[in-house]
């Protein structure tokens, strides 16, 4: 099937707007804007291409001057992604973090009085951020066998014990007399919405994770 030049640039158009998607960019100093992001790696980009119309000039807006970006692709369906330090836990027993330098984006799995946060490396890793910190905390991280699916209730269960400990009291000392193991992320969730949340609802939660609602 041949294409005529005119067909040609109405597919090439199609395919660009495609690649837009209404969303709403949110500053460091609280400031907003609302128009289209172009689609990015989250982990790599360093300017995110905004416009305000699909047909005004692209905007370079630094990822370091940014907090947070909420997207609505073509079928409504929305997604949000935030731009923070990863840390990890590198000496439980002082509980001692090392944050990376660099922020990164990531996908938001969870937001509620504290936010979940997610990006795929060879696996899925979760993450815990507070608002008004900027770093998040690796929690969680998928896998596939037996023996890494043991250390993913250990990891989880020892960071669990610290990250929460003078936020949700009750699940460390859950935690600790073995009355709830948690075994993913999604059982951390459920436990604090129930037990040590002041407000039950989400803020938001990613399409598809119908569990937490």
């Amino acid at each position: 099937m041949k294409f005529t030049p005119i067909i040609m640039l109405m597919l090439i158009s199609v395919s660009t707007h495609a690649q837009w998607m209404k969303g709403t960019v949110v500053f460091l100093n609280g400031n907003e804007k609302t128009g289209y992001v172009y689609k990015f790696d989250r982990s790599e980009i360093e300017k995110v291409k905004f416009k305000s119309r699909l047909d005004d000039n692209i905007q370079k807006l630094n990822s370091k001057e940014l907090k947070e970006i909420s997207f609505t692709d073509n079928n409504g369906e929305s997604s949000k992604y935030m731009y923070k330090k990863p840390a990890y836990i590198s000496n439980y027993k002082s509980f001692k973090l090392f944050i990376q330098k660099e922020s990164e984006w990531f996908d938001v799995f969870y937001q509620g009085e504290f936010n979940i946060l997610s990006v795929i490396t060879d696996r899925k890793l979760y993450y815990i951020n507070w608002p008004g910190e900027d770093h998040a905390i690796l929690m969680d991280a998928e896998s596939s066998d037996f023996d890494s699916s043991s250390k993913r209730k250990n990891d989880l269960k020892s960071s669990s014990e610290l990250v929460f400990r003078g936020k949700c009291d009750s699940m460390v000392k859950a935690i600790s007399k073995g009355t709830f193991t948690p075994k993913k992320i999604e059982d951390i969730i459920l436990y604090y919405k129930e037990h040590c949340a002041s407000v039950k609802a989400s803020l938001y939660v990613r399409k598809g994770d119908t569990l937490f609602e």
